[in-house]
C-alpha cells in the first residue's frame, strides 16, 4: 500500500479498526437524524441500525462473503446500543455524542478482539409419540 507499511495493513485489518470506526460513526449518525426528525424510539433504533450495519453489509457481499450481521458476531449490538442511548435523549450536547461514538467503538473493537458471540440455540425436533 502507498501510505502505511504491508505488515500495519495486516494489523489494522486483524484488528478490524476501519469496520468499528464504521459502525460506530454511521450508528450514531443514522440515530441522530432520526432523533432530529423526532421519530419514535423503534426508529431512531432500527436507523441506527441499519446505517451502522449497511456499509459492512455493502463490503461483506461485495467482497462476496457472507456478511457480519447475520452471523454470530456481536456486531449489530452496539449500534442498536447507539440508536437506544440517543433515542431516549439522553444526550444533548455535542461531546456527548463523540463520547457515545468512542464508547460504541471500544465495545465494538472488544468484542471484536474477544470473539464474543450472541447465544445461540438449536431446533431439534421432537419425537411424536
Amino acid at each position: 500500500m502507498i501510505l502505511l507499511p504491508n505488515n500495519s495493513v495486516a494489523l489494522l485489518t486483524k484488528w478490524s479498526i476501519f469496520d468499528s470506526i464504521g459502525l460506530s460513526a454511521f450508528s450514531v449518525q443514522g440515530a441522530m437524524y432520526a432523533h432530529s426528525i423526532d421519530l419514535p424510539l423503534f426508529a431512531v433504533v432500527f436507523s441506527a441500525a441499519i446505517t451502522g450495519a449497511g456499509g459492512g453489509i455493502i463490503r461483506d457481499v461485495l467482497a462476496q462473503k457472507r456478511p457480519i450481521v447475520l452471523r454470530q458476531d456481536v456486531y449489530l449490538l452496539w449500534a442498536v446500543f447507539a440508536g437506544f442511548i440517543i433515542g431516549l435523549d439522553f444526550l444533548s450536547k455535542s461531546y456527548q455524542f463523540y463520547i457515545l461514538f468512542i464508547i460504541t467503538f471500544i465495545l465494538r473493537h472488544i468484542s471484536h478482539r474477544f470473539s464474543w458471540s450472541l447465544p445461540t440455540r438449536s431446533i431439534q425436533k421432537q419425537k411424536e409419540e
